[in-house]
């Protein structure tokens, strides 16, 4: 009997800032919001995996359970500051594949 594995979601996550923001820090950043918002249990069943951020195009590619995409939404729009550098986060793309979403990454979209 063949085991399913969890369905995911690929968002691309468009930075706006003043200066470089560092991909470390954004990730954490990004942890903590969405432990702040929906607790440890949240932020297990999200399923975070952060696969590429760029530095010129300060975007990132961020996996989530297919389940959880709305509140890493949420999280992501909750988001105003890394490393005490004011920021302004959204959701470019949400894609069912990585291909897709390291795609939209490169085309800026």
């Amino acid at each position: 009997m063949p085991v399913g594995g969890r369905k995911r979601r690929y968002l691309v996550i468009k930075i706006i800032s003043q200066g470089r923001v560092d991909g470390g820090a954004f990730r954490l950043a990004l942890v903590k919001s969405l432990a702040k918002l929906f607790g440890e249990v949240g932020l297990a069943k999200a399923s975070l995996k952060f696969l590429s951020f760029n530095d010129e195009e300060k975007a990132a590619v961020v996996g989530c359970d297919r389940a959880f995409l709305n509140e890493l939404r949420a999280a992501v729009a909750l988001m105003s500051e890394v490393n005490n550098k004011a920021i302004c986060p959204f959701v470019a793309k949400v894609s069912g594949t990585v291909k897709g979403a390291k795609v939209a990454l490169k085309e800026g979209g």
